[in-house]
């Protein structure tokens, strides 16, 4: 079976207008206007059941920041923000079946979405 490969899609700015599909881990937005929501997009044959995002510079990873899962051709938009200013978070998806997959350094001031796709 092949891997999983994880790419980055895109470093486009991403609108800042609200969706069904935005969800938050508890977390509080930073104050220096900049945009920090992503879309997560599952182009693998499987569910993706969680995401984890952890602040580069502090170690610990959050809670799962979606709500339900994200089903395989499809995409959530989430809002990745601790309150802190800090734009670098490392992210960690679990898929069903129970495999992990981690990607370090994202920058969620510049990521617009983050695609996770089958190569």
């Amino acid at each position: 079976m092949k891997s999983i490969f994880l790419a980055v899609a895109s470093v486009l700015a991403l609108a800042a207008c609200e969706s069904p599909n935005l969800t938050s881990s508890p977390i509080v937005e930073s104050a220096d206007q900049i945009s920090r929501r992503a879309e997560i997009i599952n182009d693998t044959p499987v569910t993706m059941l969680r995401v984890r995002v952890q602040n580069a510079t502090t170690g610990q990873w959050s809670t799962n920041i979606l709500e339900g899962r994200i089903r395989r051709n499809s995409s959530k938009t989430v809002l990745i923000d601790d309150g802190t200013g800090q734009c670098l978070y490392n992210f960690q998806v679990t898929m069903e079946g129970g495999q992990t997959l981690t990607r370090r350094g994202l920058d969620v001031c510049k990521l617009a979405s983050w695609r996770i796709f089958r190569g």
